[in-house]
Formats: C-alpha cells, sequence, structure tokens
C-alpha cells in the first residue's frame, strides 16, 4: 500500500483510484490507512472515514457507507464538512428519515458556522423531495454567512441553491434571489 504523506495526498490518490479503479477501489484504500498504525498528522480518522463512506455509496455499498459515517462521527476528528453531515444525509436518502431528522435538527442547533455544512443538508432535503426544509437550511446558512462573511462565495453557493429549491416550489423572486440572479 502507498501511505499518504498528507491529508492532500490521501485525497489525491483516493480521486485517481476511484477515476481509475472505480469507487470501491478507492473506499477499500481508504480503509487501508485507517487499519495502518498511524495517519498522516495533516488529517483525521474521521476525514478518511468519511471518504470511505463516499465511496462506499457511490459503489452502491449502502450498508458500508452508512457504517463509515456513523464512525466517522463516533470518531469526532475534524472532517469537511462536519461527519454528522454525511450520516444525516445518508440517513435521509436511504430509509432512517426521522433519526434524519432529528440528527439535522442537532447539527442545526449547535449553529456551524461553516456554510458548507448549511449546503450538505439543504441538499439532503431537496433529495428526498422535502423542498421547504431545504429551503429553511439554505437560507439559515445564506443568511448567517452573509451576516458573518459577507458577499463571498460561500454566500453565492447558498443563495444559488436556495434560488433553485424555491424555483421547484413557485416561488417569485425575493431580495436573495435577486442577489444571484442574473442580469436581465
Amino acid at each position: 500500500m502507498r501511505f499518504p504523506r498528507d491529508i492532500d495526498d490521501f485525497d489525491g490518490h483516493v480521486t485517481v483510484l476511484a477515476r481509475a479503479h472505480g469507487p470501491g477501489a478507492a473506499a477499500a484504500y481508504c480503509h487501508e490507512v485507517l487499519a495502518a498504525d498511524r495517519i498522516p498528522a495533516t488529517m483525521s480518522r474521521a476525514h478518511a472515514l468519511v471518504q470511505a463512506g463516499c465511496y462506499h455509496e457511490m459503489a452502491s455499498e449502502l450498508q458500508e457507507a452508512r457504517t463509515a459515517f456513523a464512525a466517522a462521527v463516533d470518531d469526532g476528528g475534524r472532517s469537511y464538512p462536519d461527519a454528522r453531515c454525511y450520516l444525516a444525509g445518508w440517513m435521509l436518502e436511504h430509509g432512517e428519515e426521522v433519526a434524519g431528522r432529528r440528527l439535522a435538527k442537532a447539527i442545526r442547533a449547535d449553529r456551524p458556522d461553516d456554510f458548507t455544512v448549511y449546503r450538505q443538508i439543504g441538499d439532503a432535503f431537496e433529495t428526498i423531495g422535502d423542498l421547504a426544509e431545504a429551503t429553511r437550511w439554505l437560507t439559515a446558512g445564506a443568511t448567517r454567512h452573509l451576516a458573518e462573511h459577507g458577499p463571498g462565495l460561500g454566500t453565492s453557493m447558498l443563495l444559488l441553491a436556495r434560488r433553485g429549491v424555491r424555483r421547484l416550489q413557485g416561488f417569485t423572486e425575493d431580495e436573495y434571489d435577486l442577489m444571484v440572479a442574473p442580469p436581465a
């Protein structure tokens, strides 16, 4: 096994493996790294577990994905975004909707500063067809990010996603939508 030097090396190698040999090979590599005596200093076990879960999900290995996401949450290490987002999204999308909603509620109660948390949970709610809840998540994230960081990439990503979900609901444009609307 090729042991990664750091998080960037790990992420790059996993991506290459997934493209060349499929997501199952990438997930297997993540587990090989996790089984080693050490993890590169610049990454956490939670990060490797989240990556494993994502690649298991891409390979339609759904229970393995859930197990990896839950282990990442239990590990408590740093992942981007919060590992709980991956588990909540998995739960919402794969038959554990009540538990997924409960976990999403706990995440929201923590008032995360990371805009990708709001985007990921909003996307999960959109995927299951709960557009109202997706809009709530994306609006909360955009409001918080705009207030704390001003306009920028994070705010724009949230507002663009929000605009799309609102359009699916048949809403007319509001002041947030107009911030990212293309010029007429």
